[in-house]
């Protein structure tokens, strides 16, 4: 295996772009993000393949999308998993000699179990777990009866994510040469309950709200109106004004800053190990979070910039130019085959995503013709939807509500609904024949398997559009 990088992915869970300021973010704190963009490659449009945890995640594993790989919806109380059975991105390293770690969040089952290769260290935790253990260990008492969400008791020192950090410095510092490793770091933060180390560091009042914040979402899908995320935004975080908005995105802020901090152990731990020039370096997050845009905080029934588009940014010293901008299309089904490529790995696994190792290298301005979505349920809403990006247009198609269309070259905010427009008739039309073709090419949706998989004695709602309407029986 002599020749072969090392490979460290930090992943973070529902980060928006505007939170590093190698994206342009106005309120972002980011030194270490910062440097690893200018020593790498930063990717200016990466794209979910849904905009949900578990879903995302696994097509970043598995390299196949969520209606392929069957790992379609959050577990939300079912038993969702990674099947054994799917080979993915770990699984092809260990079987091609490389030791596999894995420390954080999993979220796709039995994660207590190593499973996909990753026999070389072990240790993730779903939701309040990693609490529960601080107090069953003793290692943190917590107030009773609570006051407030528990991870914001947990002091920075023995907080999830820097646990998670500091498992993988010592994993780092550890090896001892000999086969190479791929280690995954998967921290937690900034995902919701928008709590923890760090979520006071900036004041609610210079915080800059995006410049799509006000939206009466006039035009747009119903379920957009009365979506868990609406809900959430008004009854959760009680947002009511432009300054309870601003709260939110500080301490939102806070917490991508703590990524920050913990993105710099690992990197720091690399340079001290001498692992730097060896070694294949992923930043990502899973999805994004709106933040503010369209009024709305967290994720819902829809497609928009702020959930789908995530940070990525890839440090290879001497096989991707370092201080570049990547500006093709590129979506996380990808990550598989680029990773194997860019490790000299030949495989058989027949991934939906494309290699984008030789345009990192090219710093392309062009890679995909257009990156695909698609989501089932959020939470407790039922919600079939379809998407397709290229680089001029975004076309949604609601199973049951109002579809969308964006001319995201004039319209990058999303305001402005084109679906419904006469003009919009052909390139309405050539935007699904796109996503007719992407499901015949990918296999179709199996209609009677997602129904039993979304079985959860709740009334479907979205199948009172027809695939007809899509000019397409590929579903």
């Amino acid at each position: 295996m002599s020749g072969h990088p090392n490979i460290v992915f930090i992943t973070t869970d529902q980060q928006n772009c505007s939170t590093i300021g190698g994206y342009g973010g106005a309120n972002a704190e980011t030194p270490n993000l910062d440097s690893l963009a200018r020593e790498g490659l930063l990717l200016e449009h990466a794209y979910v393949t849904c905009p949900l945890c578990v879903p995302s995640r696994g097509s970043m594993l598995s390299g196949r999308y969520p209606h392929v790989s069957g790992i379609m919806l959050n577990d939300d109380g079912r038993p969702i998993e990674y099947p054994d059975r799917l080979k993915g991105l770990s699984d092809v390293l260990s079987e091609s000699g490389y030791d596999c770690a894995y420390f954080g969040k999993w979220h796709l089952g039995r994660d207590d179990t190593p499973q996909h290769g990753f026999h070389d260290g072990w240790e993730t935790y779903l939701r309040e777990s990693y609490e529960d253990m601080l107090g069953r260990s003793g290692k943190f008492v917590f107030e009773k009866p609570l006051t407030r969400h528990r991870r914001a008791l947990v002091p920075e020192a023995l907080a999830h994510d820097t646990h998670v950090a500091e498992r993988s410095v010592e994993y780092i510092r550890n090896r001892k040469g000999g086969k190479p490793f791929a280690l995954w770091c998967a921290l937690r933060a900034p995902h919701d309950p928008y709590v923890g180390p760090h979520t006071d560091r900036y004041k609610a009042a210079d915080m800059m709200l995006p410049g799509n914040a006000v939206d009466d979402l006039s035009g747009k899908p119903a379920c957009q109106k009365a979506s868990w995320s609406e809900k959430y935004t008004r009854e959760v975080e009680k947002v009511r004004s432009p300054d309870d908005l601003r709260s939110v995105i500080a301490r939102y802020q806070g917490l991508s800053y703590y990524v920050d901090v913990n993105v710099g152990r690992v990197l720091e731990a690399l340079r001290q190990a001498g692992l730097e020039e060896d070694t294949i370096v992923v930043f990502h997050s899973d999805h994004g979070d709106m933040m503010g845009a369209h009024g709305l905080i967290t994720k819902g029934p829809y497609m928009y910039e702020e959930t789908n588009r995530v940070p990525f940014i890839i440090r290879y010293p001497g096989r991707i130019p370092a201080g570049r901008k990547m500006a093709g299309l590129f979506s996380l089904v990808d990550i598989a085959p680029s990773i194997l490529e860019l490790a000299g790995i030949r495989h058989s696994e027949p991934f939906d995503g494309i290699s984008a190792a030789r345009a990192f290298g090219e710093a392309a301005d062009h890679f995909r013709e257009a990156v695909f979505a698609e989501t089932f349920e959020i939470i407790d809403q039922r919600c079939l939807l379809l998407s397709v990006r290229t680089e001029k247009w975004k076309y949604n198609l609601y199973f049951g509500d109002t579809d969308e269309l964006y001319d995201m070259e004039n319209d990058p905010l999303e305001m402005r609904n084109l679906a419904e427009e006469t003009a919009s008739v052909a390139v309405v039309r050539e935007m699904q024949a796109r996503l007719a073709t992407w499901l015949e090419e990918t296999g179709g949706l199996d209609m009677a398997a997602l129904l039993g998989a979304m079985a959860k004695d709740r009334p479907m709602n979205f199948l009172s559009r027809s695939v007809a309407d899509m000019g397409t029986n590929s579903i």
